[in-house]
């Protein structure tokens, strides 16, 4: 449960025993240290003070009844419910914060809870651990790890009387351990892009109207000049911010679509980079690497170190841009690549939710081309054959290229590679010469987790039974009406779903995939690839074949 406590916490700092702290630094932490011991006199109130006159608060919860340190503690009981308080600056997702306080009470210990919120309300944490006693007084500690969709640079902590009983409070102290990023360990190719300071405080502008709404609304006006450098070959074009929802501007790490005038590499001059969480990090990639080996249609997907006008930022996923470069690495003939154009999708999300209308967006969206002229004759019979898809018309079939559709959907089944198959997310190939459509494997995974609305499998008989004809969710499932594609999805989900199968693909893949985790852990220390997962998938899929009596 998502819990938002900026609403109350707000209105009442200005009760809190609040601290200009001082601060000790170096290199790798700051420590934060407040004992109450000082005050100055102002026209209304007695502050608290240090040494350097920072103020600490008012003074009339300040008491000589006991001590930990010095003559001087803090008093909370019913009418004074919260203790010190912090603002603490210049957070980055994965630092650590180590709070510790002494607390005081004649009736019983650890009363007061340590609490840290931020105004992004992406992380609310306490603490109440009782770890050391001395003299009457007990110790409470709290660790904080900034998860990394922390997208603010501050949050406040604080300590709370939830019980509104009386107890004493000395000696706040807080160690912020700053993360480390150890970028000369990446041994990742290196990219450099170079934007000058206005054009970068455009996309600054952008990103943080985009954080304000909820999502980015791009604008063909986005696109600024970048500069380029990658294997010591300079390009120049241009640069926009890239993604939907949020979690690809979080903290100073943004997504990038770019556009350059020459290629970057063999043929690749449009291309997108992105946080590598945004995709699951590795579990992107592995999606990736799954279609390929069956030959199925996806842009190519690689790792690279970026650095933004001399700044490393560390590792990114870059992806190739839709074009006939993918079919051309796919050895493809001639063709047209096609998608659904998402604005009315994303019309209705800016809007507020109760007055956002969902159904059948995708019967109002225009079905769009990549880099080809809709004049064309040939290109106008892709469009009809992809609005036949729409119609959920039985004469699609014979245009699909069954075949490779089976692989995919089976595919997508073995990796849960599910958020692929949202209409918005949709690509399909269109081959001039053969006639046929095929699908592109492309944008499978959210940065939290696997969706799982397919269980077990997409083919399992009870998934399109429960949506009705023209939903969004029943274009996915009309295939089944095929008995054809029926026959080849089961053979198929058959052969990927074997343990020989997923454990040569992982052998295949090994040594690659452990070199970029270790890459990857550099920036991302807490991150793990669960080389479980496919192949525990794949049994439960197998299983569930069995029982229905499908294999």
């Amino acid at each position: 449960m998502k819990i938002n406590l900026l609403v109350f916490i707000l209105p009442l700092l200005s009760m809190f025993f609040s601290c200009n702290f001082i601060q000790q630094n170096t290199e790798n932490e700051t420590i934060y240290f407040c004992d109450a011991e000082q005050v100055v006199v102002t026209l209304n109130n007695e502050i608290l003070i240090d040494d350097s006159l920072h103020e600490y608060g008012i003074n009339k919860i300040r008491t000589t009844e006991k001590a930990f340190s010095g003559k001087y503690s803090i008093l909370l009981d019913s009418t004074n419910n919260y203790g010190y308080s912090i603002k603490i600056k210049n957070i980055k997702p994965y630092d650590q914060l180590n709070v510790e306080v002494w607390e005081f009470s004649e009736i019983d210990s650890a009363k007061c809870l340590i609490v840290a919120d931020s105004k992004e309300d992406f992380f609310y944490k306490t603490g109440s651990n009782l770890s050391k006693q001395k003299n009457g007084w007990n110790l409470i500690q709290a660790q904080f790890e900034i998860p990394i969709i922390y997208n603010g640079n501050e949050i406040t902590i604080y300590i709370w009387n939830k019980d509104k009983k009386k107890f004493l409070l000395d000696d706040f102290k807080i160690t912020h351990i700053h993360r480390k990023v150890d970028y000369e360990a990446f041994k990742l190719d290196k990219l450099y892009l170079n934007i000058e300071k206005n054009n970068f405080d455009r996309l600054t502008q952008i990103r943080n109207e985009a954080i304000e709404l909820g999502i980015l609304n791009r604008q063909d006006n986005d696109f600024l000049p970048v500069s380029t450098k990658f294997e010591n070959k300079q390009i120049n074009g241009k640069i926009r911010l890239k993604g939907d929802w949020t979690d690809h501007l979080y903290g100073e790490k943004w997504s990038y679509r770019l556009k350059l005038n020459e290629n970057l590499i063999s043929g690749m001059n449009v291309f997108s980079l992105q946080n590598p969480y945004t995709r699951g990090f590795l579990n992107e990639y592995i999606f990736h690497k799954l279609l390929e080996r069956e030959g199925i249609l996806t842009p190519e997907y690689r790792f690279v170190e970026v650095f933004i006008n001399q700044k490393s930022y560390g590792v990114y996923a870059l992806e190739e841009h839709l074009s006939q470069r993918l079919m051309n690495r796919f050895n493809k003939n001639t063709g047209v690549i096609l998608k659904f154009d998402e604005k009315p999708f994303w019309d209705e999300m800016i809007k507020k939710e109760e007055e956002r209308q969902m159904n059948n967006l995708a019967s109002k969206a225009e079905i769009k081309t990549y880099g080809k002229s809709k004049d064309d004759e040939a290109i106008l019979k892709a469009i009809e054959i992809v609005d036949l898809y729409r119609k959920q018309d039985s004469t699609f079939f014979k245009y699909l290229d069954l075949s490779q559709m089976a692989k995919y959907y089976a595919l997508c089944d073995i990796a849960r590679a599910y958020h692929a198959m949202g209409w918005i997310n949709l690509r399909f190939y269109y081959d001039f010469q053969k006639n046929k459509i095929e699908p592109i494997g492309y944008d499978a995974y959210t940065a939290t987790n696997h969706m799982t609305w397919a269980n077990p499998y997409l083919g399992f008989t009870d998934n399109h039974l429960k949506y009705k004809k023209y939903d969004a969710e029943s274009l996915i499932y009309q295939v089944y009406d095929s008995k054809q594609f029926n026959k080849l999805y089961f053979t198929y989900l058959e052969e990927y779903s074997d343990s020989l199968y997923i454990t040569n693909f992982f052998d295949d893949v090994k040594t690659e995939l452990d070199f970029l985790e270790d890459q990857i852990q550099i920036e991302f220390p807490t991150y793990d690839y669960d080389y479980k997962f496919i192949k525990k998938n794949a049994q439960e899929i197998r299983a569930s074949l069995k029982v229905n009596k499908q294999l």
